[in-house]
């Protein structure tokens, strides 16, 4: 027989000796009480006891089912597991009976002793809590929000159980909003009635398999990473924990098929450098681990987030269209106003300066409308030249050269 199911069987043996111990310590004989079974919490190490048994022995059997071994062997298995799944139950059974008699019995004793009691001993103590003033949660309607919003707005109502079922449903309203805003209709609202309305809240969001479904699609959607940057990767990171986190919540850990899944589709969006950092991380012969390759991911984001605490993203100028271009320069460089005298009638008035000036102009329209009024300034005076050049770079466009007769002159603007 193989060495290590030996071993295995002789720990299975034992646990199955621990169970019987149980069993015996809990049992009850009419000839001869036991006193031990009167003790709470003597009997809730107890249960204790046999839950953690039944955990080992399922990881035993997990073991066997590993091995390689004949198919007779783990049909003996089988059968072995039922009958100490059977004899677990019962004793679970038993111990739950025996404690919930215990429970029964402390409340009679106190409803007993209520009318007993004097008012001037005991006098009661009213327990006043402060108004409700802590920001309570919110609910969008996201299906996979519904538990975590579930389990706080719950812990939160639980110590204000002297708040009234209008008060309750005020905040309970308050608390959805986006698509879960018009959930609660207007006849649970005059009716005060918050029991229906929370049970409303709990038919309606309280789908497991399609919040499963959920965060499997958001693990399968991860996103993928753009470079090697601390924003992407921690990104990454947040998903991953987030709805693993709430599967493990919903009794589905990583392990097993779906860890090997889940890593290789984390591997497959990390970047280049990244992705080889972690590929000589790990052991050539061995499978990679899930719990290790987040706390190496966790680590290289925090040692990026450390060398690169801003990073900034290179974004191109946008391009300026041709029109764009030549008002540009037909505004920029056409003249330069001056307050000196006018050399030609002494007056005050003001003096531009016209200097050369290339631009480009539609054929259609064949100058713009301020180079119309420009050119039409320039004509005018007698000093000046206006040429117009037909050696335009494309044939879409024709090139205009505004010259002076004399450079650098100031001139009378007409």
């Amino acid at each position: 027989m193989n060495e290590e199911l030996k071993v295995i069987n002789i720990q299975m043996d034992a646990l199955k000796r621990k169970l019987q111990r149980v069993q015996v310590a809990v049992a009850e004989d009419p000839e001869m009480p036991n006193p031990n079974l009167a003790s709470k919490h003597y009997l809730q190490l107890q249960l204790k006891t046999i839950e953690d048994t039944f955990a080992d022995y399922n990881d035993h059997q997990k073991r066997i089912y590993g091995l390689n071994v004949g198919d007779d062997v783990h049909t003996a298995a089988e059968v072995k597991y039922i009958e100490f799944e059977q004899r677990y139950g019962e004793l679970y059974v038993i111990i739950t009976k025996l404690l919930d008699d215990i429970s029964q019995r402390e409340k009679l004793a106190l409803m007993q002793q209520a009318p007993a009691a004097s008012p001037a001993a005991t006098p009661a103590v009213a327990m006043h809590l402060p108004p409700l003033k802590v920001p309570l949660p919110t609910f969008d309607g996201a299906y996979e929000n519904w538990y975590a919003f579930k389990s706080m707005f719950e812990t939160i109502m639980d110590r204000y159980q002297s708040e009234s079922p209008a008060i309750k449903l005020y905040h309970l309203r308050n608390s959805l909003v986006g698509k879960a805003a018009g959930i609660i209709d207007q006849e649970i609202i005059n009716n005060n009635d918050y029991a229906t309305a929370w049970a409303t809240l709990t038919e309606r969001f309280e789908d497991k398999r399609l919040i499963i479904d959920k965060h499997i699609d958001a693990l399968f959607d991860l996103p993928k990473m753009c470079g090697e940057n601390a924003v992407d990767l921690r990104r990454l990171i947040d998903t991953c924990t987030k709805n693993t986190d709430a599967l493990k919540n919903l009794d589905l850990p990583v392990d097993g098929l779906g860890e090997s899944m889940l890593i290789n589709r984390i591997s497959k969006k990390l970047d280049d450098e990244t992705r080889k950092a972690w590929e000589l991380d790990q052991d050539a012969n061995g499978m990679p681990d899930y719990d290790s390759t987040m706390e190496f991911l966790r680590e290289r984001c925090r040692v990026l987030e450390k060398i690169r605490p801003t990073e900034k993203r290179l974004t191109k100028p946008p391009i300026k269209s041709v029109k764009q271009i030549v008002e540009a320069k037909s505004k920029g460089s056409s003249f330069v106003a001056t307050s000196e005298k006018c050399p030609q009638c002494s007056s005050n008035h003001e003096l531009c300066l016209w200097r050369n000036v290339t631009v480009l102009c539609d054929e259609s329209e064949h100058v713009s409308t301020v180079f119309k009024r420009d050119i039409a300034r320039l004509s005018a005076h007698p000093s000046i030249l206006v040429k117009s050049v037909a050696n335009g770079t494309t044939p879409c466009y024709t090139r205009l050269r505004i010259q002076l007769k004399r450079t650098n002159r100031l001139c009378h603007r007409p």
